[in-house]
């Protein structure tokens, strides 16, 4: 549950982080790659694994099923026209890479997908 509230991000906040950042190009931190927003303090890129369950490339989203220790939950992850796809090691698409069933590893911001990289399912 704690992994979807962390995920989980307003537009309104996304838009507002990046209409900081573009009116004040020294909040980037190129030392670390680092976004820092001077009222939220510095955020980081993490990562989540999990299995493909849903893709709705109309609203830019997909649900991945996630599993840590014997907690199972789902991550509702956004993507955007900047998001890099990788399927079995190589550059592909949103089409190609995001089957159901797939595992992937989403490097994101906040909820906001940077990279995808995907590894098929086994036939």
């Amino acid at each position: 549950m704690r992994i979807i509230q962390i995920l989980t991000v307003s537009l309104m906040g996304l838009l507002l982080a990046f209409t900081a950042m573009i009116a004040s190009p020294s909040n980037v931190n190129a030392n670390v790659g680092v976004l820092a927003i001077d009222e939220e303090g510095p955020r980081k890129l993490a990562t989540v694994e999990g299995v493909i369950k849903a893709v709705d490339p109309a609203n830019n989203t997909f649900i991945l099923a996630t599993k840590a220790g014997n907690v199972e939950g789902e991550a509702k992850v956004t993507v955007t026209l900047k998001t890099e796809y990788w399927l079995d090691n190589k550059p592909a698409t949103m089409d190609k890479a995001m089957i159901v069933g797939n595992s992937a590893t989403v490097t994101h911001l906040g909820g906001m997908a940077v990279k995808v990289q995907v590894v098929s399912k086994p036939l």
